[in-house]
């Protein structure tokens, strides 16, 4: 593995720490500020912006308790 490629999966981890314990301050530190979060289907409108992200998959979790992880 690449030191590039170790960089990237640790990014995403401490993003999955953030979504797994509802943190919004820890998740908004793995974001871009101008983030675009994306759903499928289509007819879910995105999300934008690093603080709405958070916001949205804190609520997310309080309410149906999803857990993050890779398969890796």
């Amino acid at each position: 593995m690449t030191p590039t490629e170790a960089s990237n999966i640790e990014a995403v981890r401490k993003y999955f720490d953030g979504c797994n314990t509802g943190d919004v301050d820890h998740s908004v530190s793995t974001l871009t500020p101008d983030v675009t979060n994306y759903f499928l289907p289509a007819e879910f409108p995105p999300i934008v912006g690093a603080e709405h992200l958070a916001r949205y998959w804190r609520k997310f979790k309080r309410a149906l308790n999803p857990v993050w992880r890779s398969i890796t």
